[in-house]
C-alpha cells in the first residue's frame, strides 16, 4: 500500500500484538518496574534519584510508542509515520535513556556483587570504546543507511530486519547521546566542549539527510514522491529540534560547570588569603611579644 492514510484511533488504540513486540513491551514495562523499585531504594537511604527515574521512565515511553503503539501500525504503510519512528528510536528516547542513567542507579542500587561487576564493566575499556568519537560516523551513518540503502526496503519486507533494525538504531542511538548528554561514570568522560562539537558536527549530517528527502525525485520504496517529501521535511525538523534542544542543554550545563568551577577558586582563593592574613597576625603578634621591654623590678 502506498502511503495508507493515517488514522488518529488507530495511533490511539493501534497496539501491537505480533510476539516480538509483546516480548519488547514485557522486557520494557520490567525495566520501569525495575527503575521505580530502585528509585525507592534509593529514596529510603536519602539518594536523590528521581529526576533521572523520571527521564529513564519517559524514554522506556517513547520506546513504547515507537514500536508498540498505533503509530508502529503504519511504519510500514507510511513514509512519514516511518520517519516519526526512527526519530524516536534514534534522537527522542536515547536521550533521555541516557539522562536516566541506568548504568549508575544499577550500581548503587544493586547488590554488592552486582555493583562491583557494574563498576568493573563501567571502568573497562571497551565500554570506554563506545564513548569514541569512532562512534559518530556510526551513529549518522546508521541514519542515511535507514533510509538511504537497500535496509531500508528489507526494513520493510522482511520483520526480522525490522526488529534487527529498530534493536540496532536504538543502542547506536544510546551510545552517541550517553556522550552527548549521559553522566554515567566512564574511563573518559566527554567534556562539555566535545559535547557540543558531536552536535554541531552532526547538525549538519542530519540536515542534509532531510533535505535530501525533502527534493528527491525518486520516492521512497512503497511510498508516493509526495509522501517521500513530507517525510523529508518532518525528519528536517524534528532532527534540527531535538538537536538544537540538545545543544541548549549541553551549553547551559557547560556555563553551569564554570560557574561552580568559579566559585571554587574563588572559595579556594579567599582561604588562602585568611591563612595568610592569620599567619601575618601570628607573626606580627609574636614580634610585639619579643620587642616589649621586660618588666622593670622593685628595688627591695
Amino acid at each position: 500500500m502506498l502511503d495508507a492514510p493515517v488514522r488518529l484511533h488507530v495511533v490511539l488504540t493501534g497496539f501491537q500484538v505480533d510476539p516480538a513486540t509483546l516480548i519488547a513491551d514485557a522486557t520494557l514495562a520490567l525495566a520501569i518496574i525495575g527503575e521505580i523499585a530502585a528509585t525507592r531504594h534509593l529514596r529510603r537511604r536519602h539518594r536523590r534519584a528521581m529526576a533521572r527515574a523520571l527521564a529513564l521512565c519517559a524514554g522506556i515511553t517513547v520506546l513504547f510508542v515507537a514500536v508498540g503503539s498505533g503509530v508502529a501500525a503504519y511504519d510500514d504503510t507510511n513514509a512519514a509515520m516511518h520517519v516519526l519512528q526512527h526519530l524516536m528510536l534514534m534522537m527522542l528516547a536515547p536521550p533521555l535513556l541516557a539522562l536516566g542513567r541506568p548504568i549508575t542507579t544499577l550500581a548503587q542500587a544493586a547488590p554488592r556483587p552486582v555493583q562491583r561487576l557494574v563498576v568493573r564493566v563501567a571502568n573497562s575499556r571497551a565500554f570506554g570504546a563506545l564513548g569514541s568519537v569512532a562512534l559518530w560516523p556510526v551513529y549518522f551513518g546508521a541514519m542515511w543507511a535507514a533510509f538511504l540503502s537497500p535496509l531500508y526496503r528489507l526494513d520493510l519486507e522482511n520483520s526480522a530486519v525490522h526488529d534487527a533494525t529498530h534493536v540496532g538504531l536504538v543502542l547506536i542511538g544510546y551510545c552517541y547521546w550517553q556522550q552527548v548528554v549521559g553522566k554515567e561514570p566512564a574511563p573518559r568522560r566527554a567534556t562539555p566542549a566535545r559535547r557540543a562539537l558531536a552536535l554541531l558536527v552532526g547538525g549538519p549530517f542530519e540536515g542534509a539527510l532531510g533535505v535530501v528527502l525533502l527534493v528527491t525525485p525518486h520516492p521512497l520504496f512503497r511510498s508516493t514522491l509526495a509522501a517521500t517529501h513530507l517525510a523529508g521535511a518532518l525528519f528536517l525538523v524534528g532532527a534540527m529540534l531535538i538537536s538544537g534542544l540538545a545543544l541548549a542543554l549541553v551549553l547551559y550545563d557547560w556555563a553551569r560547570q564554570d560557574e561552580q568551577r568559579t566559585r571554587r577558586l574563588d572559595a579556594a582563593v579567599a582561604a588562602e588569603e585568611l591563612l595568610v592574613e592569620a599567619s601575618e597576625a601570628t607573626a606580627w603578634s609574636a614580634s610585639a611579644l619579643n620587642q616589649r621591654p621586660p618588666a622593670s623590678s622593685t628595688p627591695s
